[in-house]
């Protein structure tokens, strides 16, 4: 599908998103007829502003924004806008429409957690990038773009556990035959695909087609998962361990320290097994020692969380 072209009013010169503009906006959006001229008169409380429209206004750049943080829905749509920026501080956005515009690149939406329906409809953007922080998006549209690869694509969106309906139509990557087949048996979360459902009949044939390269994919997905799970795991007991001044004393990490760049040392050991032998005994001793004083450290920092409990009841 060609690349549409937005509607751009020749009467409005390219500009950029200032006070002016969002108080007329918030203006036109308001009540109209008495209930209007009494919001009006009262003032707009700027931080209650949860909705607004800046369409259709040759917007060129985003600005200004900042001072409506309890926006939960934003339109942006068939302007010029370039870059997606200066949206950092929208942190209870949940529906962002960038559509229409002349966006390249997906970028600074790093702090929009809460989004869960992002369209990008009708720019030129060349990849799905940036989009990590948004684990809630549920709808996302990004049609009639120049996206190219399909199956980094398709993988790329795997990693959306949420996300329900997806539109790549008009994209290059589409015209593969069997793009819609790759969708359904890549991203099994999908429910709507170019707002079409995915059927259980369609979901199991793409499967079944593509059955040996999903096997692989999800031992990789499960080892991988199962690393960050224990990372995640040791770090977090190393924290607890650092709270109780304890860290590195659980294991042999402090006798393997004192060791570790002693090359003297490591020499020693070569010599005969005597030398290993006095080596081991003395490890296992300094391992007992070690542990005596975890768990002394640990028992310890039982009794000031109950303290500090008692203190706070």
């Amino acid at each position: 599908m060609d690349k549409l072209e937005a509607i751009v009013r020749t009467d409005i010169e390219p500009n950029v998103i200032d006070m002016k503009m969002i108080e007329e906006a918030i203006k036109d959006q308001s009540p109209k007829g008495q209930a209007g001229i009494l919001i009006e008169q009262d003032g707009y409380d700027l931080k209650e502003i949860h909705y607004i429209r800046l369409e259709f206004l040759n917007i060129l750049k985003i600005d200004h924004l900042w001072i409506l943080p309890g926006l939960t829905k934003l339109q942006l749509g068939n302007n010029i806008i370039k870059k997606i920026e200066n949206l950092d501080s929208l942190i209870n956005l949940k529906e962002l429409d960038l559509s229409f515009n002349n966006i390249t690149v997906i970028e600074n939406l790093e702090s929009l957690v809460n989004i869960e329906k992002l369209t990008l409809f009708n720019n030129s953007i060349t990849a799905l990038q940036n989009l990590e922080n948004l684990k809630k998006l549920k709808i996302f549209s990004i049609g009639n773009n120049l996206i190219q690869p399909a199956k980094s694509s398709i993988m790329y969106l795997r990693k959306f556990p949420n996300l329900k309906s997806l539109n790549m139509a008009g994209n290059p990557c589409t015209a593969n035959a069997e793009f819609r087949m790759l969708v359904c048996a890549y991203i099994p979360q999908l429910v709507y695909y170019e707002y079409k459902l995915i059927t259980t009949e369609e979901s199991n044939i793409a499967i079944q087609y593509y059955l040996k390269d999903l096997e692989i994919l999800e031992r990789e997905e499960n080892k991988l998962k199962k690393q960050i799970k224990d990372e995640e795991e040791a770090a977090a007991r190393e924290a607890l361990h650092k709270e109780a001044f304890v860290e590195q004393l659980d294991k042999d990490q402090l006798y393997e320290a004192l060791f570790e760049k002693d090359e003297d040392g490591q020499a020693l050991l070569l010599m005969n097994e005597e030398v290993q032998e006095i080596y081991n005994s003395f490890r296992e001793q300094m391992g007992l020692v070690t542990s005596e004083i975890f768990e002394l450290g640990q028992q310890q920092m039982k009794l000031r969380q109950e303290e500090i409990s008692q203190y706070q009841s």
